[in-house]
């Protein structure tokens, strides 16, 4: 947003703010100075209606737009987990090579990755594990191993789970697309 919207913004706000504070005044002479059921009423609703026109244009536009760029510390842990995912890095050890809080780690993948760290690093393992089973002939446990499973049954449940598909029948239609492609071009 640039300066000159944001301006505006806040003098639309303090418009409508000023519009509310005459309201809330009428009203508090309606009450005192008669007895008119009525026109309390509708200075109510045009009050309420006021505030959700405010709010709904308040949550419909951010008041500032800034782009935030991770410091390089954020590059260089989102590098060290996807460059050791066999290991399974833990949170306290992040936190104690890159000396910062568990906390600030958390709210650092909220902010910056819009996800938890543990949702960060289940990704990059189906992201590899599918790079790995459909690009090498690995096998199932080495695979594994190269994701960060101490056992192929864990890995194989873990990747279910997050594609809806097993491993094994996901290598076989990766190699079925491969020929059909293969057939194609020739």
């Amino acid at each position: 947003m640039t300066n000159d919207n944001f301006t505006n913004t806040l003098l639309n706000m303090l418009n409508c703010i000023e519009h509310i504070t005459e309201q809330c005044n009428q009203l508090i002479h309606f009450e005192t100075n008669s007895g008119n059921a009525l026109q309390v009423r509708n200075v109510f609703s045009n009050l309420s209606k006021m505030t959700e026109q405010y709010y709904n244009h308040l949550i419909s536009k951010p008041l500032i737009s800034i782009a935030i760029e991770p410091p390089e510390s954020f590059a260089d842990i989102l590098a060290d987990i996807d460059n050791n995912l066999e290991y399974g890095l833990t949170v306290s050890q992040l936190c104690k090579k890159y000396h910062t809080y568990p906390k600030k780690l958390q709210d650092q993948f909220l902010c910056y990755l819009g996800m938890s760290i543990g949702q960060y690093i289940h990704e990059k393992k189906v992201q590899q594990a599918q790079y790995y089973l459909q690009s090498t002939n690995l096998s199932m446990q080495e695979i594994s191993i190269q994701v960060g499973f101490s056992s192929t049954q864990n890995f194989c449940r873990f990747f279910k789970s997050a594609t809806n598909i097993s491993p094994l029948k996901f290598r076989q239609m990766k190699t079925i697309t491969k020929l059909k492609d293969n057939c194609e071009i020739t």
